[in-house]
């Protein structure tokens, strides 16, 4: 067990429950979220920045328009667990979620009393979780660095949320709105003349 950095603290962890309902409004399935209570945090001990673009509706809206007038082809990608995916850069510590405890080989296990509070361990977290006030800021850092490497570009401000990829035969254009972790894609339609043979 190692001893908590003195410039940190312990953030306590929060369940997030919801229901996954069927058009008719029947519960089909449960579901839960740990997530970390971010309104703890605090500016210069827990995180530096937290700022991250987000495309306006009304550029995602003159896009689609864009794209219908050009006769391109538009579809947008969503992430699942998104934020989760981009490794955390600054030093954050959760207390153990309520309900579970760590047994004695440091292996995380639920408790017979949904009640529980194990309050000798901790966790260290290495990715992001929903809660955290950088978890936008880090996942688009993360998406910026996955897209140059495959070859897109950006204005060379520093946090721009658009994309471009260009060649010879193609041009790629995405845009990133962080509200939904989304990418909306324009490409050229392809022309019905180049299949023929």
């Amino acid at each position: 067990m190692h001893l908590l950095p003195s410039n940190t603290h312990l953030l306590n962890a929060i369940w997030s429950y919801r229901h996954k309902r069927s058009p008719i409004g029947e519960i089909l399935k449960h579901k839960a979220r740990l997530c970390v209570d971010g309104s703890q945090q605090e500016h210069g001990r827990d995180y530096w920045e937290k700022y991250a673009p987000v495309t306006s509706w009304s550029t995602v809206h003159l896009l689609l328009l864009l794209s219908n007038i050009m006769n391109l082809r538009s579809c947008q990608v969503d992430y699942t667990q998104a934020f989760p995916q981009a490794p955390l850069s600054d030093l954050v510590f959760m207390k153990i979620p309520q309900g579970w405890y760590v047994d004695n080989d440091g292996i995380m296990k639920p408790h017979s009393d949904p009640k529980h509070h194990d309050r000798t361990h901790y966790i260290r977290l290495l990715r992001n979780l929903y809660g955290c006030k950088q978890a936008a800021r880090n996942w688009f850092k993360y998406l910026t660095t996955g897209l140059l490497g495959y070859g897109f570009t950006h204005p060379r401000l520093t946090l721009v949320s658009s994309f471009g990829m260009m060649s010879s035969w193609s041009s790629t254009w995405m845009i990133i709105t962080l509200a939904d972790a989304s990418l909306k894609i324009l490409t050229p339609k392809p022309s019905p003349w180049s299949n023929q043979d």
